[in-house]
Formats: structure tokens, sequence, C-alpha cells
């Protein structure tokens, strides 16, 4: 076994969990630094303008990529599941197929979206003095969309085959490029919210080809005879991506949705949620490492026949995300004000933003269980079963619930801030009794 790959099936799993989540965590807070970066740069060299079109242009460009990194995920867990298998033939064809999707899915993305994101900005209600520089900001990232899909379909391909350190190795390398290119274009060059758009795309390149390369130059993942779609292959990738896309696109959509209800309460309301969005955003790192991490070590330890190890992830992924979350939540409810104020120091806003803060402190409990739930369900290839919880829930409390008490009853913020908080009870005691009832343990993705 090549000394990139690791094996998920043997060793102690709490120990091997936290080693394997750690990389994913790390990754995930270097993304999220060097998109604050993007922000940063353009507010101080460009100004209000250049700020609010690279936040919406990022907006339509975060829904583009909830439906790629979905189907990355899915093959993620065929990868895995034929790897804890010894299949690795299985392995080459997954990788050549995903490979050829991640082209496929980088030339339909531009025809599709770029036709469309002028009607798309005009719905996001973009400002008229940001409309052009949202325009180019948006024209030259789905342009350049394949290389942000192949980077992220390669790293779910090598945390597959237990490898989560190379894919941080290049993003460390994409954002310190990113944050460089962003100096030189925008501060330097004065290219504006374009300049950003260009960094951003060139970072991105220059990690997808250094995966690339990485992975070409092991063999194992792949060869010249396994690069071109294999039927039975597709057909799993979709089976267990295209589930995980609609539930990544329905949780933008309820995102958006959600501060569509926010802003007609004014600036203040608009800000201070913002505000709690920027910590939640920032605190549910750890879950979606932890619970990526589950998936993975589930796929391989299906893919092995090991059913009782896969029990023992579970338990183990729901202890540490329960445990953080309970830590969480002390901040999160007793001094919810002095969170807000670390980015606005306005008295409405801080008392909006707080209130918000403890509704998310529920929602991030009960999501934490759901996320686990939906980690495992995943990782046996069912990820139809998480895309119907998870969604159900978003589209009836965030979506339909909150939309009627404040249209349709006049309710104000406190309503909209609740459906948030509450949106993820029902779909954590779903996702537990799927646990309990034990259907999992005979589900079977690959099939002898």
């Amino acid at each position: 076994m090549a000394s990139h790959m690791t094996d998920l099936t043997v060793g102690r799993v709490g120990p091997q969990l936290l080693r394997f989540s750690l990389p994913i965590l790390l990754a995930n807070i270097l993304q999220a630094l060097y998109g604050m970066a993007d922000m940063l740069v353009v507010g101080n060299f460009v100004g209000t303008a250049g700020l609010s079109a690279v936040n919406i242009g990022s907006q339509l460009n975060n829904v583009v990529n909830a439906l790629c990194f979905g189907v990355c995920m899915g093959s993620q867990i065929v990868v895995g599941q034929f790897f804890g298998a010894r299949r690795m033939d299985g392995v080459r064809r997954t990788v050549g197929t995903m490979l050829c999707v991640i082209v496929i899915m980088g030339v339909l993305i531009p025809a599709i979206f770029l036709p469309l994101r002028s009607p798309i900005l005009g719905a996001l209600h973009t400002p008229a003095e940001a409309w052009a520089g949202a325009v180019r900001y948006t024209t030259i990232t789905l342009s350049g969309s394949i290389f942000v899909i192949g980077y992220h379909g390669i790293a779910c391909l090598l945390r597959g085959v237990g490898d989560s350190r190379r894919p941080l190795y290049f993003i460390i390398v994409a954002a310190v490029l990113n944050v460089g290119l962003d100096l030189l274009f925008v501060g330097v060059l004065h290219m504006g919210a374009e300049g950003t758009a260009w960094a951003t795309v060139i970072a991105q390149l220059v990690a997808c080809v250094c995966a690339l390369i990485y992975m070409i130059r092991q063999g194992e993942m792949l060869s010249g005879r396994e690069l071109r779609i294999f039927g039975r292959e597709l057909a799993l990738i979709l089976r267990v991506g295209f589930p995980t896309a609609i539930q990544s696109l329905v949780l933008q959509f309820a995102g958006l949705f959600v501060i569509g209800l926010i802003n007609p309460f004014g600036v203040a309301a608009s800000a201070g949620a913002g505000a709690a969005t920027k910590v939640e955003n920032l605190t549910y790192m750890p879950h979606l490492a932890v619970n990526g991490a589950v998936g993975a070590m589930v796929a391989q330890n299906m893919g092995a026949k090991k059913v009782e190890r896969v029990n023992s992830v579970f338990k183990n992924g729901l202890l540490i995300v329960v445990i953080y979350s309970l830590l969480l939540e002390l901040p999160f409810q007793l001094c919810p004000a002095f969170l807000i104020s670390l980015f606005n120091t306005d008295p409405e806003v801080i008392r909006i933003g707080a209130m918000f803060l403890r509704c998310i402190g529920i929602a991030m409990f009960f999501g934490a269980i759901t996320q686990s739930c939906n980690a495992l369900a995943n990782g046996v290839g069912f990820s139809l079963f998480s895309m119907i919880n998870s969604g159900c829930a978003l589209i009836a409390i965030r979506i339909i619930l909150a939309a009627v008490l404040v249209k349709g009853f006049g309710c104000g913020l406190l309503a909209i801030f609740l459906c948030v908080g509450c949106s993820t009870i029902l779909s954590s005691a779903v996702g537990l009794i799927f646990y309990f009832r034990g259907r999992w343990r005979n589900h079977q993705l690959l099939k002898d």
C-alpha cells in the first residue's frame, strides 16, 4: 500500500478520527480565511462598491459550487468503499471517471450560468454602483470554475483513500498565492473586484494542477487505461453525489431566503444577522471536519464489511461534535453580545445579532447530531436519506414556516431566528431513529 494512502479500517477509532479530521479542519479554515482576505483587500483598496460586488458574486459562486461539491463528495464515498474492499481496480475506474466528470462540469457550469448571471444578480438586488464589478467578478470566476471543482474533486478522491494531509498542503499554497495576488492585482495594479477574481482563479488553478500532478505521480490511483467514464462507477458517484448536491443546494437557498426575510427589517437587522452568521461559519468548521472524516472512515469500513467498526466510528464522531457543541453553547448563550461586538459596535446591531446567535446555538447543537447521522448515511452510500431528512426540515421550517409567520402573520425578527434555531431539532430526531433502527447495516453500495 502506498505511503500516502491510509487504511482507516484498523487501529483505535478515536485517535484515528481526530488525526484524519485535523487536516480537513485546517484546510477549511484556510479557505475561509483567504476568502475573508479577498474581502479585506477589496474593502481597503476599492471601497464599498467593490466589497459589495465581491460579496454578491461570491453568493452566486457558492450556490454553483454547492451543486458541484456534492458530486465530488459522492466520489469520495465510492473510492473509500472500493479502497476498504481492497479493490484497487474500482478505485482507479472511479478516479478516472471522476476526472472526466470534473472536465464536463467545468465546461457546463460556464455554459449554463454565464448567460444567467445578469438575471441572477438582478434577483439578488445588486446595487447599481456594484453591478459592473459583480458582473466582471462572476464572469471570471464562473469561467475558471473547472479549477475550483478540480481541486475539490481531487481532494475528495485523496481523502477517500485516507489521505487528508495532501489536500491541506495544496490549499496552503493556494491561500498564500491568493493573498499575494490580491495585493498585487488590487493594491498595486488597481484592478478592483476583477483583480480579486483573477487571484482566486489563478490560486485554484495552481492547487488543482499540484493535486493532479501528485495523484498521477503516485500511479496506484490512476492509469491511462482508466482515464475515461465507466458506466457503473458513474452511476455509483451520482447515486451518492446527486442527493448530496441537492441537499447542499437547498441549504444555500434556505440561507439566501432567510437573508431575504431579514433585510426588509433594516440595515441594523441585516448587519446583526450577518455578524452572527460569520460567527456561525467559523465555529461550525470542526463539525464539518469531523463529520467529513466520519463519512470517509465509514465508507472504507463498509467496503471492508466491518460493520461494528462503522458503529464505533459513528459513536466517536457523535461524541466529539456533541461535546464541542455543548462547549460552544456557553459563549453563544451567556455572552453573545460580546461576540457580535467584535464585528460591530452599534448597540442595535449587537442586540439583534446576539438574539440571532442564541438561536443559532440551538440549531448548531441539534445540527451536529443531524450531520453525524447524515455522515453515517452518506458513508454507507445512502445519501438519499440525508437529502430527504435535512432538505425537508430546511424547506418546511426555515422557508415555509418562516415565510408564513413573517408575511402571513406579521411576526418579527424573533420568529425568523426561532425558525432557524428549531429547524434542526426534527431532523436530528429522525437521524437518530435511522441510526437505532439499524437498516444502514445492510445497505450495500458495492455489489460483488
